[in-house]
């Protein structure tokens, strides 16, 4: 309670979908996804197998690009969706989509040693995929003792005047360990948790920081992208399209059935045996694997005769249409008529258990999101609430319920609109009100703090009601938002980091 204490504490609104891709890169550049036009951790291709997104695909420039332009020192450390990393006036160390642990992840690269002084045993990436509660509580505080380790070491040599810093260890424990069936009030209040152990850890990691790092002169913004709460089930998309008649499968004979060991492996082993299978393969192994498996996805479907088909990992549903797809076969014309019809139909799911629609609201990509509407734009967007949407297309059926299931290892908590907000420093009065806030309007609020010129064409707004200086915002700056970080590269992934990073997101159940 020391930031909200001493300053204002309260809520901020997560883009929509509610994941890290798309709300971090608005938190960063200050600009709906629309215009940045990062939207999930994958994009589809011209023949519908999915690619991992990164920071080169980002079309608005970072607020990192302009403090570095304005001459600040700037240090940004284990940020979601910021690799490849951008040059920087100070470091950049990438964070957990990054695919491997080398001097490739940071910028410049010789800080890589820098950050590693005294480091063994690094995991980058999320706790053991076991999902027990202890085990990832000891992982993760591990992780976490180590980054702030990592930190020291960076700042030490490389002196900042702005920081930012993140910790994935919330978003970790909610995912792998939240107590199955509970609410966030029961989880609360609960003693002994993994998620509470996790949480005394993080509080106490902050605590040292702000000691070491701020004074009264310094601006402190504490958020998060996104909230966490219960997971009552899984609906998969690919299921509810085919059960629909929107998605036609190849038959078997069609496409061919899996065969040899590996047919089987898929069809017998516990997940945890083909986890540790996994990562004990060697990157070729696992590229191979992960190529496979979404040929074989890709290759499961009739293009020329389905309507309409899942991507991405947060409730996304493409028309196929003709011109615009590979093997479009609806009319452009008839787009519309196609996304109602699955809008209807989506509607009518129930819990095979509560009998509860998992459904909430569903959007237009080209309503909920600005324009020019850049990258791969979803057409559909199923509201993810208690229920995780995703494709699944290995999901036999249709509306899966977790709690219902005594066997269930996996994830057990997904993500929530509403993420937190505190504040504190000189232009931060005690007791303020957090006024309603979203990604997008904190990039503004770094730049004003940091007395830089805030450039034209940001969507989001300076909220001078909470962070007020006692100076007006400095004139906007002549160039309009446009562009990646410079120096990005296109191809930030081999197919052997398509890979690894795939199976990452796979255990946190985006994929």
């Amino acid at each position: 309670g020391g930031v909200v204490a001493r300053g204002a504490g309260g809520r901020i609104s997560s883009t929509i979908p509610a994941v890290t891709p798309p709300a971090w890169t608005s938190l960063v550049t200050g600009v709906d996804p629309g215009r940045h036009g990062i939207y999930s951790f994958t994009t589809p291709g011209p023949d519908y197998t999915e690619r991992l997104v990164s920071s080169a695909q980002r079309q608005a420039a970072s607020v990192w690009h302009y403090l570095s332009a304005a001459g600040r020192r700037v240090g940004v450390f284990n940020l979601s969706l910021s690799y490849p990393p951008e040059p920087v006036s100070g470091f950049l160390f990438s964070g957990f989509d990054t695919p491997v642990v080398s001097p490739r992840m940071v910028n410049p690269p010789e800080a890589f040693p820098v950050a590693m002084q005294g480091i063994s045993g690094y995991v980058h990436e999320g706790p053991d995929k076991l999902y027990e509660p202890e085990v990832v509580a000891r992982e993760l505080g591990r992780q976490l003792r180590q980054q702030v380790a990592m930190l020291r070491n960076l700042t030490r040599a490389y002196p900042v005047e702005v920081l930012a810093v993140n910790f994935n260890s919330p978003d970790h424990v909610h995912h792998y360990a939240w107590p199955r069936g509970q609410t966030a009030e029961q989880v609360a209040a609960a003693r002994g948790t993994a998620v509470e152990q996790v949480y005394r850890e993080l509080d106490a990691a902050l605590g040292e920081l702000l000691e070491e790092y701020t004074d009264e002169n310094t601006h402190v913004v504490l958020a998060s992208d996104h909230g966490g709460g219960r997971m009552r089930g899984q609906v998969s998309l690919a299921a509810a399209l085919e059960a629909g008649g929107f998605l036609v499968r190849l038959t078997h004979a069609q496409r061919g059935g899996r065969t040899g060991l590996r047919g089987v492996a898929h069809r017998v082993l516990p997940r945890r045996v083909k986890g540790w299978l996994w990562s004990r393969a060697g990157e070729k192994v696992r590229a191979e694997m992960a190529e496979r498996l979404e040929a074989s996805r890709v290759g499961k479907v009739d293009w020329a005769r389905s309507k309409a088909f899942p991507w991405g990992s947060s409730g996304f549903v493409q028309v196929n249409v003709r011109g615009r797809q590979a093997q479009g076969c609806v009319d452009p014309a008839d787009r519309e008529k196609v996304l109602a019809e699955v809008e209807a139909c989506l509607r009518e799911l129930r819990d095979p258990v509560t009998g509860a629609a998992p459904v909430g609201a569903v959007y237009r990509g080209e309503a909920l999101y600005k324009a020019p509407r850049v990258g791969y734009v979803p057409d559909l967007l199923v509201d993810d609430t208690e229920y995780s949407f995703g494709s699944f297309w290995e999901n036999r059926e249709t509306v899966r319920n977790i709690e219902a299931e005594a066997e269930y290892r996996g994830v057990t908590a997904n993500h929530r609109q509403e993420g937190i907000l505190a504040t504190w420093g000189p232009a931060v009065r005690a007791g303020s009100a957090v006024p309603r806030l979203g990604m997008a309007d904190l990039t503004p609020a770094l730049l004003y703090l940091a007395g830089v010129a805030i450039p034209g064409g940001l969507d989001g707004r300076l909220a001078r009601e909470l962070w007020d200086t006692g100076e007006e915002p400095e004139g906007q700056a002549a160039t309009e938002t446009a562009g990646a970080g410079e120096g990005a590269s296109e191809t930030a992934y081999t197919e052997q980091e398509q890979a690894a990073v795939e199976e990452r997101l796979r255990d946190l159940g985006y994929m």
